[in-house]
């Protein structure tokens, strides 16, 4: 399908249509009329296009300086020249958080513990409200 192959190449669907057009990636068509790709054709076009998709530092500094200050993405691509599939990638390394999130068992132990200490700040509250005395 386009759009898989578009996200695994990191560029638009209709990038994709256009390398279908100039014979890149020759899809095969189902019965149903979905396209198939072939899994080789796809990794052997993502790895000879890797390269160029691949900021050097400086292009990387510039555009995360540009991101700080609140540049429109259209102003990053235009200043730094810079194809739009890579500043799309500099964007999102941008935003990825430096620390990765813990696994979900402990995201449910600090949920648990946060619901704990919610529920004693309220007691608290409520002791205070009556004077001291729960009722």
């Amino acid at each position: 399908m386009r759009a898989r192959v578009a996200r695994e190449l990191g560029v638009s669907i209709s990038r994709v249509r256009a390398l279908e057009t100039a014979g890149t990636l020759v899809p095969t068509i189902d019965k149903d009329g979905v396209r198939l790709y072939d899994p080789r054709s796809v990794k052997a076009y993502a790895k000879k296009r890797a390269p160029r998709l691949i900021a050097q530092g400086e292009d990387a500094a510039r555009v995360f300086l540009m991101l700080d200050n609140g540049h429109p993405f259209k102003d990053i691509v235009i200043a730094t020249r810079l194809p739009p599939e890579t500043v799309r990638k500099l964007h999102d390394e941008y935003r990825r958080p430096l620390v990765e999130p813990p696994p979900d068992r402990e995201l449910e132990a600090f949920d648990r513990r946060s619901a704990e200490t919610d529920a004693e700040i309220e007691k608290q509250r409520a002791r205070a409200a009556t004077g001291g005395h729960l009722t």
